[in-house]
């Protein structure tokens, strides 16, 4: 098995090089032994199910193992729909796949819940925030 993997929803989310796996079949990737992780569909996944997949592609990452994760930021969207800087057509083409939505708190609350993870970069990108976290001992 490839210990880089990119989480996906379908084959349009492929990228070359890492093994691309359907986030439904997580499960059977082993905890604990994947070197890096990309994850960008977290915004495809239903609310509820959310933080529990968050938490299933953490326990994957090996020690060391780095998980880039990208998700709409619900804060930064709103904000910038206020500031009428997103347009009707736009707004539409973003949400138009998105099954949940994490604000600038939740996505704050979820990545500093863990003791063994370190954010390495914490930017955003538009609307989307892209965080890279490492797992330590």
């Amino acid at each position: 098995m490839n210990r880089n993997i990119n989480l996906i929803i379908d084959d349009s989310g492929s990228i070359e090089g890492y093994q691309n796996i359907k986030i439904q079949d997580l499960n059977n990737v082993i905890n604990g032994f994947v070197n890096n992780i990309i994850c960008e569909c977290l915004d495809k996944i239903e609310f509820a199910q959310r933080l529990d997949v968050f938490k299933a592609i953490l326990s994957k990452l090996a020690f060391d193992g780095t998980a880039t994760f990208k998700c709409i930021n619900a804060t930064m969207l709103s904000s910038r729909i206020l500031k009428n800087e997103i347009d009707a057509k736009k707004i539409s083409d973003i949400i138009k796949d998105i099954n949940s939505l994490w604000t600038e708190s939740l996505i704050v609350e979820a990545f500093s819940s863990f003791p063994n993870i370190v954010v390495q970069k914490n930017y955003i990108e538009h609307i989307y925030t892209v965080i890279t976290v490492t797992k330590t001992l």
